[in-house]
């Protein structure tokens, strides 16, 4: 559980740092923004479905008998 709240935590950070960049660069009108904004949501994106899913199966085994 900890190794993927972690994994999901850098994802979400490191897709939050690209986002930044990416609107920094297209606001300076350079290359590569548009790249550097897709590539921050769709990690995001993954970092939420990945702690969606821990969290449900953590929620399922305490539900378990």
């Amino acid at each position: 559980m900890k190794t993927a709240l972690w994994l999901a935590v850098s994802v979400f950070i490191l897709g939050f740092g690209l986002i930044l960049l990416g609107s920094l660069f297209r606001i300076q009108h350079w290359t590569g923004g548009s790249v550097l904004l897709v590539t921050g949501t769709v990690l995001q994106s993954s970092a939420l479905v990945i702690l969606v899913v821990q969290f449900r199966r953590n929620y399922r085994s305490r539900q378990q008998p």
